[in-house]
């Protein structure tokens, strides 16, 4: 069995102790640099388990001076050798912080040869080297799924070259070391990423004969030739009546990996995604939204793909690609998630942007929001949208033009946003908010979790066909023949909402009024929720994020939609004048207490309206956002 805590401790308890600029004649210091080469070398050799000529592990202290950065690697024969050369899994240990990494890392010697071959010199060649490896790592994050592992930061080895190469990572200090299972479990992921980076970018790119001075360029296919296992693999198809129990199913593969969400947050989650491949989880950090993407979409069969937003992406090229100074199309962190969904369109495909609202949404997500309007049924009733990307992004590099001119928002990708409203972050236009259903994460009962799992067995996760996830309706009409009753009730209650908001401008239309109804129908359909409950979901998500403001007019307003909200114009909510929202929260406590919450006919929405009116009298200001 391996001890890979026992060696790791060891060698960032002691390492810092030894590490001189010039060998020395110190038992002590030899004896710990022998343990590194041969014992620690041995316990990442018992995890890797070689059983074949493939894989190779090596390590260095330093050649004739003990180096700053000790490591060890892992690395595949068929990509390379050496870790001067190709990319290559690593142990990389910081001695001043008591920290190693485990990472990905790129040769940093490839870039510098890349670079001189383009003439690079003097200042302008870190710069050219730096660039080199930014859209090494992009290409190669565009082609692998990075699991667990952080891409969006750098390393800090204490060596800047390892820093910048690094495509991948986890951190542990001296501190806070894992045990000694997830230590394994973690090196096993990456060995499965570097696995997936040798079949998806060094093999295709051999066969594409495209492979130029030792560094990846991964060609994709042609769209029509983009196919992986699960082509050819058989998932589950699930009947109407079935819907209801997958979704149990679901939150049980959830709960069985350690996660507590409610039931109703799934099937509020899943009725989100079904009725608008589009959706906002919103909240305060740490609450586990992320999570949610990535647990549902392994419960599901999925692809997933996370992509953190950054701060400077301004148009939509910081998602699809663009153009380097040599005229060559770099491909954007979606494009090749994109291009495999279109050409696999039983298997769900999510992407998660992760701190979606760092930048401004309208300016980078134009095109998707544009494109998305755009979906309808073709003859073979698949869900088609107009081109994703215009002719012109392309320039003159008619490769990538062939590959990805025809790319469409396929009925198989859906997008999640995850955001926390802050001073740190934008908030959202109409323009978005129309388009999405946003869920909110805010009650944190610190509770959850403690109680101790009774389902010890483990659950596989589902491999459903595309047909549980894809959109069914796309016209109202449709949707009113499916639940006359249900379309009825939302059209009657959006009717009267619509009245009061038009005094402040914020009064939904049509858009608002299909999606809504839409979510209701399947709700209704699947029998997950009980009507008043999912017209209780769509009005917090769909209605109530457009409202903010600091007029007068919006304390009116709010407090008629507490009464829509409540059933109920009792006289002591309409008459007040301050304390309005207490006013209303010691209304639903009261009724809380005497257990009468059938008597309130959509609590959500009433306990966000009491939430915004103290709000509003607090600071003379109010939105949906925390």
């Amino acid at each position: 069995m391996a001890n890979l805590k026992k060696v790791i401790f060891k060698i960032l308890n002691e390492y810092q102790a030894v590490y001189t600029k010039v060998w020395e004649s110190n038992s002590y210091k030899d004896e710990l640099l022998t343990y590194f080469n041969t014992t620690a070398k041995e316990e990442v050799q018992k995890v890797v388990r070689l059983k074949n000529s493939d894989l190779l592990i090596d390590s260095s202290t330093g050649t004739g001076r003990t180096t700053k950065t000790p490591w060890i690697a892992v690395l595949d024969k068929r990509i390379t050798t050496k870790a001067s050369e190709g990319t290559y899994i690593v142990y990389l240990f910081n001695k001043d912080e008591k920290s190693v990494y485990l990472a990905l890392e790129q040769s940093i010697t490839e870039a510098v040869k890349r670079a001189k071959n383009q003439g690079a010199s003097g200042r302008n060649l870190k710069v050219t080297i730096d660039k080199i490896l930014s859209d090494e790592k992009q290409r190669v994050l565009n082609y692998i799924d990075n699991g667990s592992f952080i891409t969006d930061t750098y390393i800090s080895t204490g060596k800047k070259d390892f820093d910048k190469t690094a495509v991948m990572y986890k951190k542990y200090s001296i501190e806070s070391l894992p045990n000694e299972s997830n230590l394994e479990k973690d090196l096993h992921e990456i060995m499965g990423i570097y696995g997936q980076y040798y079949e998806k970018c060094i093999l295709k790119t051999k066969k594409s004969d495209k492979q130029s001075n030792g560094m990846l360029e991964a060609v994709i296919e042609e769209k029509k030739e983009i196919k992986n296992n699960d082509n050819e693999e058989e998932r589950m198809m699930v009947t109407d009546t079935e819907v209801n129990q997958i979704v149990y199913k679901i939150h049980e593969y959830i709960k069985n990996r350690g996660y507590v969400y409610s039931k109703d947050l799934i099937k509020n989650y899943y009725l989100s995604l079904k009725s608008k491949p589009f959706v906002i989880l919103a909240g305060i950090s740490g609450t586990g939204k992320s999570k949610l993407v990535k647990l549902f979409a392994d419960a599901i069969g999925s692809s997933f793909k996370m992509v953190p937003v950054r701060p400077d992406w301004s148009d939509s090229t910081d998602l699809f690609g663009h153009l380097n100074l040599e005229g060559i199309f770099i491909e954007g962190p979606i494009t090749s998630f994109i291009a495999e969904a279109n050409s696999n369109l039983n298997k769900p495909y999510i992407l998660c942007l992760d701190e979606m609202n760092l930048a401004r949404v309208e300016y980078y997500f134009s095109d998707f929001l544009s494109v998305i309007e755009t979906r309808n049924f073709d003859n073979e009733k698949h869900i088609v949208t107009d081109k994703l990307l215009s002719d012109s992004i392309f320039g003159t590099d008619d490769n990538s033009r062939n590959k990805y001119k025809d790319l469409f928002l396929s009925e198989n990708i859906y997008i999640v946003g995850t955001v926390n409203m802050d001073e740190t972050t934008f908030p959202f236009s109409k323009k978005v908010l129309d388009r999405a259903n946003t869920i909110e994460f805010s009650d944190v009962n610190m509770e959850l979790g403690l109680e101790k799992n009774k389902g010890n067995d483990h659950i596989p996760p589902l491999s459903v066909d595309n047909s549980f996830m894809k959109s069914e309706y796309l016209s109202i009409q449709i949707c009113f023949e499916a639940q006359e009753k249900a379309v009825s009730e939302v059209v009657e209650i959006l009717t009267k909402v619509n009245e009061h908001l038009k005094k402040i401008n914020a009064q939904v239309a049509y858009r608002v009024r299909d999606e809504i109804s839409y979510y209701v129908t399947y709700s209704q359909k699947y029998d997950l929720l009980k009507l008043s409950d999912a017209i209780d979901n769509a009005l917090l998500q769909k209605v109530l994020p457009r409202i903010q403001g600091s007029s007068m007019a919006l304390k009116d307003v709010l407090t008629s939609l507490f009464h829509i909200a409540v059933g109920s114009k009792e006289a002591d909510i309409q008459k007040a004048d301050n304390d309005v929202g207490d006013i209303m929260q010691n209304y639903l406590d009261k009724n809380d207490k005497q257990d009468k919450h059938d008597n309130i006919v959509y609590p959500k929405t009433a306990g966000k309206i009491a939430f915004m009116m103290r709000r509003f009298e607090d600071d003379g200001y109010t939105s949906f956002w925390l």
